[in-house]
């Protein structure tokens, strides 16, 4: 087929599939629709509770527009291939528009959204070009183009899902403008509002964060209008006014302003001299009544490698405080610094990260990390949304506008275009999202699964930790945590508890049980147990395991303790696995479940675990200690010994028979198991 064919083809099959007029729906909630979460989380007062910026004019597509085809909708003005021409589908006038950068914003979505690839076989001249839908164009009081921009069918990236359409101009006198929007009859659309800010107004610092070599240059940029007078600088809440004061007076750095530009620049080093490491060093200026600011945190030398050795390694990211003038937390980096994998058990090892929030910046530090210091799991978290989300989709696009107007990161730098050239256009997480979400739900905590996690740095890490994951034994994701601007205490145990659960979920794919015993089937067979001979050891019992019926016992059935009242001295007696083959080249596991009522401390009634007539476990041993009257899981890492056939065995000694009035030891649960 012919490149033209398949474009009337496609064109005929967009309108084939339209729904007339009549059944658009006036009454769809749109529950697809919300606005972008990065505008929720911007409780700084940039913008205003519907999401425009504030300041901004805001024309109601469906009565501010004069259009030539169309009809009123019941969120705006659309029109529909079925009942429509092709044509304007709005016209406005904007008086009196003063100097400086703006920004026209049209919100839009279209019901439908379509696929536009290669046919097999075909050649490059051969491959249709999806159809443009939209064309803006804003234009000046004599006609001619200040900007354009237009949106083609495939740029949709959700049907019944508002995006904007943007176009940035400057004005250098108050004047009129003119916005021409022409729909091309190809496909149903639907505008809501049309917004125009001043734009672009922001603060930029440079170099980007990461490892200072030597040498480095400062560069802080105030951009736009009104033109601010001086560059102010902290560094890790520090005003440093006096530091660039003097390092002025001496000539290390200078002050350039021109119409719409002020720059303060020269030697790094001095700047941050008096400020500790990591150095966040901020640069905001005075925008008539508000700050624009910028953000890096540089670094003495990269991240250190702080896993412990034969563990299971766990990478966790958060980000810095967003936007750059934020005094209110990121729940990421709370939940991410706040995390105790202890409560996971003792084999586990987790380092934790915290992030500029920084166009390809944090991506690049993850990937570094994920290739010096090779975690098993690499776990990216977020913040922005009103539900825990783990992200099941990441994008192969970056798109500073995909927020209305442009939103440029915390050093101020805008970004389009591919996170990774030519990287698939997806890519999947490896993470068990819906698990997760099930565990959390379990525990009362809302949560749902995403297949978006925008265009912005959230979206940049995530796709860049699924490209270098991608087909390897690392398991990576992303998870977006809702927007906590002052994470209390209660707050810290919820994200630990979320934190926890994606870990815990992810850790427990890929794992081999080599051996298990809950005991529940009322045998012990191919266990061996040695006891002392008076009728005090090892017994299965009908009560009291962890969690069901049935455990393993030391104590003595007649008097219900572990042999004081029978008259008994010191006792000792083991319970042994049959035989485990451990695998060679994976991470080993041995967990159990235990309840102790016995004498407290080192020196008595001691439990420990042999494998391999090697002992790998003491009760109150380094990092072993062991509360009593409570059910614990217990579990022991025993990757040392991968490769050979061992037994597990379990010794209880009382080491005297003094004070053995307790009821003695449990032991249920047991597990080996392999990942």
């Amino acid at each position: 087929m012919s490149r033209a064919a398949l474009v009337v083809s496609m064109v005929l099959a967009i309108g084939g599939c339209s729904a007339p007029s009549s059944n658009h729906e006036p009454g769809r909630s749109l529950s697809d629709a919300e606005r972008d979460g990065l505008l929720r989380s911007w409780g700084d007062g940039k913008y205003d509770s519907a999401g425009h910026p504030f300041g901004a004019r805001v024309f109601e597509a469906e009565t501010a527009c004069s259009p030539r085809t169309g009809e009123a909708q019941a969120e705006g003005w659309g029109a529909d291939p079925d009942d429509h021409e092709g044509g304007l589908l709005c016209t406005l006038d904007i008086p009196d528009v003063s100097p400086g950068q703006r920004t026209l914003n049209l919100r839009l979505l279209t019901q439908e959204t379509g696929e536009y690839t290669c046919p097999d076989g075909a050649g490059a001249d051969e491959c249709p070009t999806p159809p443009e839908v939209l064309t803006l164009r804003v234009l000046d009081a004599s006609g001619s183009e200040l900007g354009k921009k237009t949106v083609r069918h495939d740029e949709f990236r959700k049907p019944m899902t508002y995006q904007n359409l943007w176009v940035s101009f400057s004005r250098w006198q108050q004047s009129a403008i003119k916005v021409e929007l022409t729909w091309s009859g190809l496909a149903p659309v639907r505008i809501d509002y049309l917004e125009l800010f001043r734009s672009m107004r922001r603060a930029v610092l440079s170099p980007a964060s990461g490892v200072l070599a030597g040498g480095e240059r400062l560069e802080a940029q105030l951009i736009g209008s009104p033109l601010p007078t001086t560059v102010e600088l902290s560094c890790n809440g520090t005003d440093l006014a006096d530091v660039v004061a003097q390092l002025t007076s001496d000539g290390k750095l200078s002050t350039d302003q021109t119409e719409f530009r002020t720059v303060l620049q020269g030697a790094l080093a001095p700047v941050l001299e008096q400020c500790s490491w990591p150095a966040r060093l901020l640069a905001r200026g005075r925008f008539g009544a508000s700050y624009e600011a910028a953000r890096t945190t540089y670094r003495q030398q990269p991240v250190a490698c702080t896993f412990e050795p034969n563990k299971l390694r766990v990478l966790l990211t958060g980000f810095e405080p967003f936007p750059a003038t934020s005094t209110r937390d990121n729940s990421s980096e709370q939940a991410v610094k706040g995390f105790d994998e202890k409560k996971l058990g003792p084999h586990i090892s987790a380092m934790r990260v915290i992030l500029p929030v920084e166009w390809d910046v944090a991506a690049a530090m993850v990937v570094d990390l994920v290739d010096r210091c090779k975690p098993d799991v690499v776990v990216g978290f977020g913040q922005g949304r009103s539900s825990v989300q783990p992200e099941t989709t990441a994008h192969n696009a970056k798109s500073s506008s995909a927020f209305s107007g442009g939103t440029p990161d915390n050093r101020g730098i805008l970004a389009d275009g591919p996170v990774v050239a030519g990287g698939p256009a997806k890519l999947e997480t490896s993470l068990p999202a819906q698990a997760i979400v099930d565990a959390l739900a379990a525990a009362g905590i809302n949560a749902g699964t995403s297949g978006d996690a925008g265009r912005y740095i959230c979206n940049n890490l995530f796709y860049a930790i699924m490209h270098r994951v991608q087909s390897g034994p690392i398991r990576g994701g992303f998870v977006h945590l809702p927007v906590i601007s002052q994470v209390g205490e209660e707050d810290r145990q919820r994200l630990q508890t979320v934190v926890e659960t994606v870990v815990r979920e992810t850790l427990a794919l890929d794992v081999t049980r080599l051996f298990e015993a809950d005991f529940e089937d009322g045998s012990t067979q191919g266990w061996g147990i040695i006891g002392s001979g008076d009728g005090v050891g090892w017994t299965l019992v009908g009560q009291g395991g962890a969690g069901d019926s049935k455990a393993l016992r030391y104590f003595d059935p007649t008097f219900n303790d572990y042999g004081q009242q029978g008259g008994h001295g010191a006792t000792k007696g083991t319970a042994t696995t049959g035989y485990i083959s451990l695998p060679a080249g994976k991470r080993a596991l041995l967990s159990f479940d235990l309840y102790m009522d016995t004498e407290a401390g080192k020196q008595y009634d001691t439990l420990a675990v042999e494998v391999g007539g090697k002992e790998v476990w003491r009760k109150d041993g380094p990092g072993s200690a062991v509360a009593q009257k409570t059910w614990q899981r217990v579990l022991v890492d025993l990757t040392s010994l991968a490769g050979q056939t061992v037994q597990v065995g379990f010794t209880f000694d009382t080491v005297d028979g003094h004070e053995n009035l307790g009821q003695g030891v449990w032991i249920d649960n047991v597990v080996v198991s392999a990942r």
